[in-house]
């Protein structure tokens, strides 16, 4: 990557992680694993609220454009989401949310995929 195209990588992932901290509570946790992917664990949180967030962060990127002078290109989002199961480890909840996450980047930009049975149900 030549040194003027990392300057807009690097605001495009700031203008990312700030739409994130925004959408979500103190009380989550939000970080970037490596690369374009990033991790955002919500405590205490069922499915519906869980995807909800994920929906409202899809939106405010896709209706809330960055400024034209940031050059930061216009930017889409895949999702994998997941609620671990009970006694299932950290681990095995992220290979479960890798997995839905490589599903939604086949779906196309700005998809979210879940796991629809979680919990015994």
């Amino acid at each position: 990557m030549t040194p003027s195209a990392i300057v807009p990588a690097d605001k495009a992932l700031k203008y990312f992680s700030s739409i994130c901290r925004e959408s979500t509570r103190t009380a989550d946790i939000f970080g970037r694993r490596g690369g374009k992917e990033f991790t955002l664990i919500l405590p205490d949180t069922e499915l519906e609220p869980a995807l909800n967030v994920a929906k409202r962060i899809r939106k405010t990127l896709k209706e809330t454009p960055p400024l034209e002078e940031s050059k930061i290109p216009k930017m889409s989002v895949c999702m994998g989401l997941a609620i671990p199961e009970n006694n299932e480890t950290l681990e095995s909840t992220l290979i479960k949310i890798e997995k839905l996450l490589y599903k939604a980047k086949t779906g196309g930009r700005n998809h979210i995929e879940y796991q629809i049975n979680f919990r015994g149900q």
